[in-house]
């Protein structure tokens, strides 16, 4: 690394100083020491022992970049012309270039270019040279995302930021947590971070034992020398600085909501040491009276959605048809004991559906909560909700208060006729009753709901709240292409106007389907396919737009500027000529931070893993991966992507994270919590019965720092360590929890460094140094006995006695005689069967002794993999 220079020039007139090229005849060079300068021994008996260092400030410069009583030349670097220094800045990593900047005010400045910054970033994490490609700068639209998920931070940031935490993932210590919140098989998830309190009161910060200072004895003693506050000028101890640092540096640990179906219930735990709270949230009116959820027949749930990363609220669908809201409240808002309480909404009995609620939907939007929602019951129908909130304050009893209350906006009618392709007993089931909705979706901006069957029966309606218009796509049958197991809606305006686009994906299919459909009934058809044609087991589509790592230029010129050219003949009373008009569509199109963020994640049955990009460039209508790789022995049955990360789940219980932005994925951690699962276990996970369910990463959510897993009723939970902290090595060990999450627990200081660990690893190595340095020694009395062997032979080296093995064989293939030069005194014939025979003896040894070190080699590198995956 490159440390500041003691010397701080102006800027623009110094550079760095290199060593003087000695040109006394005198000195001594050596041609093999790259241009190493070496005194000669009178020149350094002669060198005074202590050198009293110059004092920058009392040189006198000369020149550009020179002083005057110091020996040195000038900083190569900065003669270089911008062109290439641009090239050099954009070439070296995030944390060096940083460090070089804070060595000369020129290159400072040259560093505070944002587009060294976004080049430094791409060429570091892309692959060297990717900042001069224009496919990586088309993928940097669609892969990157911001560390700490706002944009407009800056490519320095957020370089010096990824930078950080890969290192996090990679060289944390931390053990992971595996705890069961459930006593069912997990059915969705969800992560809250509690929102950050700024503290508004005076004096330090301090955390942890306050210690009381003495009351003032002036009788006129202000609030700020009060007994009940501490003095601004009071002491902390080390442990309170500590914690203090800790409080304003560190995330707070995230809450982890889990939803369960066979009970009908919400439940709260902390994923970090596996603490479960009391209570439960439900559809039920004795939700959160018990601290265990049990079955409740006239509250089951047969629909459950909860938001992925706000949990304000939640929303059930019942077998009865009517849906339930669920608001989640605080605990400063708890009326049971301390304990978080629920208030449930419950729609009205004439808007339930003519049996249960198979699917609910609602898109997750940034900073609001949103009030509508979409639902698909058995009797084929699409309901569409809205919530309305109580009128008053919460607790207070006002006359004009109302309760909240949910309202139907919109119902679909049943099919009036099948498909004409489907198949006569289709046709005949159909007749007699519609099938059920069996995935569901909305947009709440554009007023579009869509809903869709298992065998392939699409229903799309525009302005469903206030004039529906139904359009119906046919997008494949069950018995050709597999149920529809995925439907995902994203609208937008175009030239063309509005465009509802629907992504459809079939059971097992190797394909992923987009629709795009218009009012007009329009359809245009896209295909996310791979090129090996594997089934794909699942799907996720991240259609939110997320917002650009640098804030968008401002628009050069403003469009409401009117340009008036004056007239030539001022005196004359001829009104000026109208100013042409601006045509919209002929100016360059600006890219808009709503386009950037959006892809898809898919993983198949043989354990390879795909990104595509949604508004990929399609060839026939088919769009490739921008990303195709192994990233897990057998199906995968769980991805999900945050922070440019990529978590991926398989059916024996196993997570690994990847970063996606090389060209070819780094798997940058992975997680093996211990399973006892027999052979037929693994056939059964492997299956596509319902029971394998308890053996699959069911769901899985990734952070900056944190990845959650849901493997059949347990939660896998890990979150990357700062390094060595002041508990190191304490509380680090896995140990039963004391209580509140049920048995088979493991907990650990979840940001410390485990010296126990360390000190295994030392072991471990002091094993692998020994049995390298034995299998050295015989590699080098192998290689002794064979030089020895040629050295006998007139031989130089291995090559000389292959070159001379193969000659010797050309002669006799050929049946001609040479003179062959006699090593020794010998007879001719006699020293030359012998030379022939140990040539021949030497180059086999040879080879042999080089099959055996790479042999014992690569057995070095298995069982440092094995030690390695069974100490993670």
């Amino acid at each position: 690394m490159l440390s500041p220079s003691p010397y701080r020039p102006e800027p623009d007139t110094f550079e760095p100083l290199q060593p003087a090229n000695n040109t006394d005849p005198n000195s001594q060079h050596d041609d093999d020491s790259d241009g190493i300068h070496v005194e000669p021994p009178s020149s350094a008996a002669n060198a005074p022992a202590y050198k009293r260092p110059l004092d920058p400030k009392k040189l006198k410069r000369r020149g550009k970049g020179k002083l005057e009583g110091v020996e040195g030349g000038q900083c190569y670097i900065l003669d270089l012309p911008e062109d290439l220094l641009h090239h050099f800045l954009t070439r070296l990593p995030p944390r060096s270039l940083l460090q070089l900047a804070s060595t000369c005010k020129l290159l400072h400045n040259q560093a505070k270019s944002e587009s060294i910054w976004r080049q430094c970033y791409i060429n570091h994490f892309f692959w060297d040279g990717a900042a001069s490609d224009g496919a990586a700068r088309e993928q940097v639209k669609v892969l990157v995302q911001g560390c700490m998920g706002p944009g407009g931070r800056g490519w320095k940031r957020e370089a010096l930021s990824r930078e950080g935490m890969l290192e996090r993932w990679t060289a944390s210590r931390t053990t992971f947590v595996v705890h069961h919140p459930l006593t069912v098989v997990v059915h969705n998830m969800s992560l809250s971070y509690p929102p950050h309190q700024a503290s508004h009161k005076a004096g330090p910060l301090v955390v942890g034992k306050m210690h009381q200072t003495t009351p003032s004895k002036s009788p006129g003693a202000s609030g700020a020398d009060s007994p009940h506050t501490p003095s601004p000028a009071a002491k902390m101890s080390h442990r309170q600085k500590y914690e203090a640092m800790l409080a304003v540096s560190s995330r707070p640990p995230p809450s982890l909501f889990c939803a369960g179906m066979e009970v009908g219930a919400l439940v709260r735990s902390d994923p970090l040491t596996g603490k479960v709270s009391k209570g439960f949230w439900g559809p039920g009116q004795d939700a959160n009276f018990h601290l265990r959820p049990h079955w409740d027949p006239n509250s089951a749930p047969s629909a459950i959605f909860i938001p992925k990363r706000s949990q304000t609220h939640m929303l059930w669908g019942l077998l009865t048809g009517s849906c339930v809201h669920t608001t989640i409240q605080s605990r400063t808002h708890a009326t049971h004991g301390g304990r978080a309480n629920s208030v449930n909404v419950t729609s009205k009995p004439n808007d339930m559906h003519d049996g249960a609620v198979l699917s609910i939907s609602q898109p997750e939007v940034n900073g609001t909560d949103p009030l509508k929602w979409v639902t698909g019951g058995e009797d084929g129908r699409v309901k569409y909700w809205q919530l309305n909130p109580a009128t008053g304050r919460s607790g207070k009893k006002t006359p004009d208060a109302a309760p909240a209350s949910i309202t139907c906006l919109f119902t679909s009618e049943p099919v009036e006729e099948p498909l004409a392709n489907r198949a006569e007993e289709v046709r005949l089931r159909q007749v007699a009753q519609p099938d059920a909705i069996a995935h569901v979706a909305c947009d709440l901006q554009h007023d579009v709901v869509c809903g869709v069957t298992v065998d392939g029966d699409l229903r799309v309606w525009f302005d469903a709240a206030s004039s529906p218009e139904e359009v119906r796509v046919d997008v494949g049958s069950e018995a050709d292409l597999g149920g529809v197991r995925l439907l995902r809606l994203s609208c937008s305006q175009t030239n063309n106007g509005l465009v509802a686009s629907v992504l459809v994906h079939h059971w097992k299919h190797p394909k992923i389907t987009r629709y795009d459909i218009s009012p007009d009934a329009t359809v245009k058809t896209t295909f996310y396919a791979t090129a090996s044609e594997s089934p794909l087991t699942t799907v996720q589509a991240f259609l939110q737009p997320t917002p650009p790592i640098a804030r968008p230029p401002e628009p050069e010129v403003s469009l409401s500027a009117r340009i008036v050219t004056p007239n030539s003949n001022s005196g004359a009373n001829t009104p000026a000529a109208p100013p042409p008009e601006l045509n919209l569509e002929t100016l360059p199109r600006r890219l808009v931070p709503q386009e950037f963020g959006r892809f898809i994640v898919a993983g198949d049955e043989h354990g390879r893993a795909y990104i595509w990009e949604w508004d990929g460039r399609a060839v026939d209508n088919v769009v490739r991966p921008l990303r195709d790789w192994f990233a897990t022995d057998g199906k995968v049955t769980a991805v999900d992507a945050h922070c440019s990360l990529i978590a991926v789940g398989s059916y024996d219980g196993h997570i690994d994270v990847f970063d996606p932005l090389p060209a070819v994925p780094i798997r940058v951690r992975g997680f093996r919590p211990p399973s006892h699962l027999t052979p037929g276990d693994l056939m059964v996970a492997a299956s596509d019965e319902l029971r394998a369910r308890h053996y699959n990463v069911n769901h899985v959510i990734i952070e900056n720092d944190l990845v959650v897993g849901a493997i059949g009723r347990n939660v896998l939970a890990w979150r990357a360590g700062t390094g060595k902290g002041r508990q190191s090595g304490k509380d680090t060990t896995p140990r039963k929890a004391p209580g509140g999450g049920g048995k088979g627990e493991f907990r650990g200081h979840s940001r410390t460094l485990d010296l126990r660990d360390l000190h295994q690893e030392t072991v471990d190595s002091h094993h692998e140094i020994q049995e390298e340095n034995t299998a050295t020694r015989v590699h080098s009395t192998h290689e002794r006995a064979h030089l020895a062997a040629m050295e006998d032979l007139g031989l130089a080296d291995g090559d000389a006695a292959l070159q001379y093995a193969l000659m010797i064989s050309q002669q006799e293939a050929d049946g001609v005689q040479q003179t062959v030069p006699e090593p020794t005194t010998a007879d001719e014939d006699e020293v030359m069967s012998d030379d022939e025979a140990d040539a021949i003896r030497a180059v086999e040894q040879f080879k042999q002794a080089e099959e055996d070190d790479l042999a014992a080699i690569l057995e070095q590198i298995r069982l440092a993999e094995e030690r390695e995956a069974a100490g993670r």
